[in-house]
């Protein structure tokens, strides 16, 4: 990874980096839902894709305001605005951007029942065997 100037390149561990925030939030890798249908790509409300960068189309004036997403064979990448699309659900009916409230202490981290988080994504744990349980 280059960190800039005065910095350098680091060889880092996948579990020592997280995704830059994109257009409303979104990261490399989430999972998102069209509320649109878009024709030219085939892309219909409902259709699940993925967020994989930044909008990568310098001619328009609303860049900032989008993300490009995988919305997979058939359909490809679209510079989709950020309005356009919401989190796809996971687990438990959550979705990124969540406000949730623990059940359950977990010393291990300090969290205590009562505690207030806020859902980041799927659980990012390869390891667990009710990984797909998890938020």
């Amino acid at each position: 990874v280059d960190f800039g100037a005065g910095k350098g390149l680091v060889n880092i561990l996948k579990t020592q980096i997280q995704g830059a925030s994109l257009a409303g939030g979104w990261t490399k890798g989430d999972k998102v839902v069209s509320l649109i249908d878009f024709a030219k790509q085939s892309v219909v409300k409902g259709d699940v894709g993925t967020v994989i960068g930044p909008c990568a189309r310098d001619d328009l004036a609303d860049k900032a305001d989008r993300v490009r997403v995988d919305f997979g064979a058939g359909k490809g990448l679209v510079n989709i605005l950020k309005t356009q699309i919401q989190g796809a659900s996971l687990a438990g009916g959550w979705t990124k951007g969540d406000h949730v409230v623990s059940l359950i202490d977990f010393a291990e981290q300090s969290v205590v029942k009562g505690d207030v988080g806020t859902v980041i994504g799927p659980c990012a744990r390869d390891d667990l065997a009710d990984k797909a349980d998890r938020v």
